[in-house]
């Protein structure tokens, strides 16, 4: 299970690394190409029982060296700031659902 998560996390990564080097005269898509084959890999890996955490973070490992020299400074500075934001908005989804949690578990325990 892990093993294959990793696997399907570098091959997605080699490919995204590929398909950024044609990319040049549509730079606005960059952001989108890059994030959606972080999706796809952990699509793929989910969908095989595989693990999808390491297939994201293979992903990255993999595609960090390729896709920084491949994309424009912009787009770079795009994708920092759209993944800060997904992870912003996670983090507080997460802390909701846990206080909405801790509320029904004290409740429903009288």
């Amino acid at each position: 299970m892990a093993l294959g998560g990793t696997i399907v996390g570098i091959i997605w990564g080699f490919l995204v690394s590929y398909a950024t080097r044609f990319t040049r005269h549509v730079r606005i898509l960059e952001p989108l190409l890059i994030i959606s084959f972080a999706y796809v890999a952990y699509v793929t890996a989910e969908m095989f029982h595989m693990s999808g955490i390491l297939s994201i973070t293979f992903f990255g490992i993999t595609a960090q060296g390729y896709v920084e020299k491949n994309i424009s400074p912009n787009s770079q500075v795009t994708i920092k700031y759209i993944l800060k934001m997904m992870s912003v908005c996670s983090e507080a989804i997460i802390f909701m659902f846990l206080g909405v949690e801790t509320i029904n578990e004290s409740v429903s325990v009288f």
